[in-house]
């Protein structure tokens, strides 16, 4: 059985197989606090510590609001794929000349032709100016072993959107990938309250997911307007973004 090189170095190690899934018990709020686990050999998510956090307030229009959008019937393994499917288009339009298409996808064939049939929700483009600050994630993607810089940005682009192509091929052909068993992991533990929430260990456990990375990647680099606002009331199928349902399959709508 070929191993998922998903490792967590907590006080029981955890290891992931192509066919089946295995959890540590007693992990408590240690799942927090790790900082090294054998990377995805196709996708490995950039390192990023989130170093200030403060508990968002709830208002009217609070991310709780988002749960009525899920689609219970789709089990974690499509959600995943459709969250990193539509962000992969997301950086495609951000920097077009970087994407690469998939014109088939074998483990995920409904999912993946009902994507690509429904309009297009957002249109986003790359922002003019990106804040100049260490704490911004883009400032945390590597080119050639150092963190970007303001001239090598498309270039770790480039490789960032290439890596996840990769994953995307490897989703499709095998129906899972090291960064999916993360994904999933870290559910299982949410469930279980074996997580902190709402803290900035719990936020730093967050960024370790490839989804969630890239979620901050996209709200950093790209501004982000509804596409083609001429075309009538959206459905509720239509509608969905599926970073936010695999937020709340991690039960991180708070993030």
């Amino acid at each position: 059985m070929k191993k998922i090189g998903t490792l967590f170095l907590l006080s029981t190690t955890l290891i992931s197989c192509a066919g089946s899934q295995h959890y540590g018990n007693g992990l408590g709020d240690q799942f927090a606090q790790f900082t090294d686990r054998s990377e995805s050999e196709v996708n490995p998510t950039p390192t990023y510590k989130v170093r200030k956090f403060e508990k968002k307030k709830r208002g009217p229009a609070s991310a709780d609001s988002q749960t009525s959008k899920d689609i219970s019937k789709l089990d974690n393994k499509k959600v995943y794929f459709l969250s990193l499917y539509e962000q992969y288009l997301t950086f495609s339009q951000i920097y077009p000349s970087f994407k690469k298409e998939i014109k088939t996808c074998a483990s995920f064939h409904q999912e993946f032709i009902n994507y690509n049939d429904r309009p297009k929700m957002w249109e986003y483009t790359l922002k003019e100016e990106i804040t100049n600050d260490i704490e911004n994630v883009v400032w945390h993607l590597p080119y050639e072993g150092k963190r970007a810089t303001k001239k090598t940005l498309p270039l770790a682009m480039r490789d960032h959107m290439d890596r996840t192509h990769k994953e995307l091929e490897q989703l499709c052909y095998n129906g899972f990938s090291d960064n999916y068993y993360t994904f999933a992991n870290y559910i299982t533990l949410a469930k279980d309250k074996k997580v902190s929430a709402q803290t900035l260990k719990g936020a730093n456990s967050l960024v370790k997911m490839s989804v969630v990375f890239n979620k901050l990647l996209i709200e950093n680099l790209a501004h982000k307007e509804k596409a083609d606002k001429g075309r009538g009331l959206a459905s509720k199928t239509e509608d969905i973004e599926y970073t936010d349902i695999s937020l709340k399959r991690m039960q991180a709508l708070w993030f």
